[in-house]
C-alpha cells in the first residue's frame, strides 16, 4: 500500500474491538524505522508542510494497464498548493513516441487544479513524465501492465480512446477462497489461486471498492487454467460495490482457456458511479490462477 516515492503518506486506523494496546505496539515495532506513527492532526500538519514545499503536485497512477500495439492515453493532474497562480510545463522524458500533449503549457489558478491528456505509443515498460515551472520540477514515472494481443479472448471497443485507469492484482484484492502462489508469468511474480480437488467453490477475488465516475469502461481479467478439466470454471462480472446493480458478466467454461497460458477476458459496461467491484467466482471445474485485472475508461475521440 506505501508508494514507492517518499515521504509517503498513510491514514490508517485499528478496528478497536479487535485489538488492544499492545498489539498496537507490536504492529508499530513490527513497522520498522522507515515508518512513523503520528497522531492524524500531525499526519494531515506534515502533509500540508510537504505541499507547500512542492507547490505544485504532479499525480498520475504509477501502475497502468497498456495492451501491445495500442496506443495509450494519460490523464495526469496538476494541483497548485499555492495560493497564486503558478505556469507549468508539462513533458515526457521518455517510454513514449508520437507523443501529444494537450495542453504542453497552463496556468494553474490558485489552490486549483487541472488535467494534462497525453498520448502517445508505448515504447517500453514505463513512462517518465516531468513538469517544470519556478517551483523547479517534479518527476513521475508510471510503469506499464502490458497485454499481448494474442491473450485477448474477444474485441475491444472500436472507435474510442482507451484511457488506463488502474490495474489490480488479484492476490492484493479481497478473497473467500483460494492461495497466493509464485508465478513468473503474472505481474509482479504473484498471483491467486484456486485448485482443483483442494480449493472450495467461492468467491476466488472481489474488490477494490475504489471511487469511479460515472461513464463507459471496460475491464479486463487475467486468467489461467491450470490443470485438467471441462464445465462452467468460473463466473466474472462488474457492478458497483456491495455487488448491486451488477453492470457485466461473463462465464468462462475450462475448455475456453488453454491449459497452462493466461488469457484475457473483456467485459465492457456502463458504471452508473461509485464504488467499482470486479469478482471472480471459482465453480470448481479445474485449477485456476489470476493475476489481476485493467480497467480502462472509453471516452470518444477527438
Amino acid at each position: 500500500m506505501t508508494p514507492a516515492e517518499r515521504p509517503a503518506f498513510l491514514h490508517l486506523f485499528a478496528l478497536n474491538w479487535f485489538c488492544d494496546v499492545s498489539l498496537l505496539r507490536e504492529a508499530v515495532a513490527r513497522l520498522g524505522d522507515d515508518y512513523l506513527a503520528v497522531r492524524p492532526d500531525h499526519l494531515a500538519s506534515l502533509y500540508r508542510r510537504y505541499i507547500a514545499r512542492e507547490q505544485v503536485l504532479l499525480t498520475v497512477k504509477r501502475r497502468l494497464p497498456c495492451i501491445e500495439g495500442q496506443p495509450i492515453v494519460l490523464e495526469p493532474a496538476l494541483h497548485n498548493a499555492t495560493d497564486r497562480p503558478q505556469e507549468v510545463n508539462l513533458w515526457v522524458r521518455a517510454g513514449l513516441e508520437e507523443t501529444a500533449i494537450s495542453p504542453p503549457t497552463a496556468a494553474i489558478p490558485a489552490a486549483g487544479e487541472i488535467t494534462v491528456r497525453v498520448t502517445g505509443q508505448p515504447t517500453g515498460d514505463k513512462i517518465e513524465l516531468q513538469v517544470e515551472g519556478t517551483f523547479g520540477r517534479h518527476a513521475a514515472t508510471v510503469a506499464l501492465q502490458k497485454t499481448p494481443l494474442a491473450e485477448l479472448t474477444g474485441p475491444l471497443p472500436s472507435g474510442v480512446n482507451l484511457c488506463p485507469a488502474g490495474f489490480f492484482e488479484a492476490y492484493a484484492l479481497a478473497h473467500r477462497v483460494g492461495e497466493k502462489v509464485a508465478d513468473a508469468g503474472a505481474a509482479g511474480g504473484i498471483a491467486w489461486a484456486a485448485i482443483k480437488g483442494k480449493t472450495e467453490a467461492g468467491q476466488l477475488t472481489f474488490g477494490p471498492y475504489c471511487p469511479l465516475p460515472k461513464g463507459r469502461y471496460v475491464a479486463l481479467f487475467r486468467l489461467k487454467r491450470t490443470s485438467a478439466g471441462t464445465g462452467l470454471l468460473a463466473q466474472l462480472d462488474t457492478c458497483v460495490g456491495g455487488g448491486s446493480p451488477q453492470t457485466g458478466l461473463a462465464d468462462i467454461a475450462a475448455e475456453r482457456l488453454p491449459l497452462n497460458e493466461f488469457r484475457s477476458v473483456p467485459i465492457v459496461f456502463a458504471h452508473p458511479g461509485g464504488t467499482l467491484e470486479c469478482r471472480v467466482y471459482w465453480y470448481g471445474a479445474a485449477s485456476l490462477s489470476v493475476d489481476g485485472i485493467g480497467l480502462w475508461r472509453l471516452t470518444d475521440r477527438g
